[in-house]
């Protein structure tokens, strides 16, 4: 586990881990979906940046975050590291309304 790596589901959504790296020894883990730009909820600023992986573009749907176990989720397809910050201020909007 590495904070903003991607990860596929059994679902066919890709999550976001957010969780801190020194927590990796819990059985769950803190993601948030990437979802496709036709299905996701209308891009709302801040809140849902949207990031490309694979030179896909998809929506960090920021509201639907989740603790999950770490069991479900599937093999990392890539890293969104370089989004940090776009990362952080979304999570900041959800969880301080700034």
């Amino acid at each position: 586990m590495a904070r903003y790596d991607v990860r596929s589901s059994a679902d066919g959504y890709l999550y976001v881990e957010v969780q801190a790296d020194i927590l990796d020894q819990l059985n769950t883990r803190v993601v948030i979906p990437l979802m496709s730009l036709d299905v996701a909820p209308v891009p709302a600023g801040r809140l849902n940046p949207i990031i490309r992986v694979a030179d896909v573009p998809l929506s960090l749907v920021t509201q639907y975050l989740a603790a999950v176990r770490a069991s479900t989720l599937g093999p990392v397809v890539g890293s969104v590291a370089h989004e940090q910050d776009r990362i952080s201020l979304a999570l900041d909007m959800l969880l301080k309304g700034y």
